[in-house]
């Protein structure tokens, strides 16, 4: 995905330039300066414009005009109309023609931040809709709408999903893999609903399965995190895979290699081979790069809001930053990075991490803490952090719920 460009149409060369130095500043690409319709009119025809910032008193014809134009030709071009303070009737009335929002003269920087900001959001959200529905009109999907929480433009992701709904129609154990943070639950909660689910599907922490007793339900039982299956609960699994007759359809996901786990003894060889009769893979968010921008349109506006606050700007720099990272951490370290920014620039700017105000350094006390003591403070710190919640506390430490679980009964 492409930075946003922005059309700045505005006769007057002082507030024309006032506008492109203050958007520059504000990390966007050089806006594309348009003193009259008609030159405004050949950029808009070239393509690429995200928004358009439209003065009304313009020497060949009223900005008026060009608003209709768009609304007819380009409706999914926002407006953002540069009124006088006596002309706010004015701007009302170019809002029902279909203008985003305006802005009054003078346009103050943080005005212009804020208004602009909001708009591309709403403006690339509406985009990623209609990109995503015409993705799915011409994907092959069967039933595209079980998937809506997969935000990707990916082919190899799209074949993903046509291979799941062959996978979902036959109801049998599927073993999800793919690296931490990378969207197995998700793609679970999608085969769930193939399968004529509800939207939430119940999941279960490997770890706390011990007995087949575990397993007696029905629907659809995800099992998270294979490889922390103890031997006592991958006999139950086997078992109950092996016995015919009613029961849950097992969703498995793991974080490790069949082949790993086998070599390192973590789970049995005849549970890996009848577990990887029906499996897909999830791709890491790397090999997936033109997801990055995707993503960051999607998830910051709603971020923002979960925060409540306004919906922020998203720099081209904020997304460069992004997409030069490895992200071992997948989407689960993105929605993080993202949220990080988020807080940092108060909700107006997405901020990279390099250009953080950093902490101030302390030093260690001496003399220094073990690893014991200093597990035991991160595990502390997380806690407090996720105010309890051992779901959120894993995610932060990088372990799994079950693995947590078995570190806070050592350390009492």
């Amino acid at each position: 995905m492409t930075a946003p460009r922005i059309l700045i149409v505005e006769d007057e060369p002082y507030a024309r330039s006032g506008l492109s130095s203050t958007l520059i500043a504000l990390g966007h690409e050089e806006p594309i300066p348009c003193a009259d319709l008609a030159t405004a009119r050949q950029a808009i025809a070239l393509g690429g414009i995200s928004l358009v910032l439209l003065d009304l008193h313009l020497p060949d014809g009223n900005g008026e005009t060009l608003l209709e134009e768009i609304a007819a030709g380009s409706p999914g071009l926002p407006v953002l109309v540069i009124t006088a303070a006596q002309e706010i009737t004015t701007a009302v009335r170019c809002m029902r023609l279909g203008a985003a929002d305006y802005l009054v003269k003078p346009v103050e920087p943080l005005a212009l931040e804020t208004i602009v900001g909001r708009v591309l959001a709403t403006a690339a959200i509406d985009r990623e809709h209609r990109g995503l529905l015409a993705l799915s009109r011409s994907s092959g999907l069967g039933n595209p709408e079980a998937f809506a929480d997969l935000i990707t433009f990916d082919p190899g992701m799209i074949r993903l999903m046509r291979q799941t709904e062959l996978i979902a129609s036959v109801d049998t154990p599927v073993l999800i893999s793919g690296e931490p943070g990378c969207g197995k639950k998700t793609l679970a909660s999608a085969i769930h609903r193939l399968g004529g689910g509800t939207r939430d599907v119940p999941v279960v922490a490997a770890g706390m399965i011990a007995t087949e007793a575990a397993l007696d339900r029905s629907g659809t039982l995800v099992i998270d995190h294979l490889e922390d299956l103890p031997a006592s609960g991958q006999a139950a699994l086997l078992a109950r895979l092996r016995r015919s007759g009613p029961g849950p359809r097992f969703l498995i996901t793991t974080s490790v290699a069949g082949d790993q786990m086998v070599r390192l003894g973590t789970v049995r060889a005849d549970l890996v081979h009848l577990l990887g009769r029906r499996q897909v893979h999830v791709p890491p968010l790397r090999e997936r790069p033109g997801d990055v921008a995707v993503l960051i349109h999607h998830l910051a506006p709603r971020l923002a809001q979960r925060r409540q606050l306004a919906a922020p700007a998203i720099p081209d720099r904020f997304i460069r930053y992004c997409q030069t990272k490895d992200w071992p951490g997948n989407v689960t370290q993105l929605i993080a990075a993202i949220d990080t920014a988020l807080t940092q620039g108060g909700g107006l700017d997405l901020v990279p991490a390099e250009q953080r105000t950093p902490l101030p350094l302390h030093p260690l006390p001496e003399p220094l803490p073990t690893l014991d003591q200093m597990r035991s403070l991160l595990i502390a710190e997380a806690l407090r952090r996720s105010d309890g919640n051992l779901n959120e506390a894993s995610r932060m430490l990088g372990i799994s719920r079950w693995g947590l679980s078995k570190r806070l009964k050592q350390d009492h």
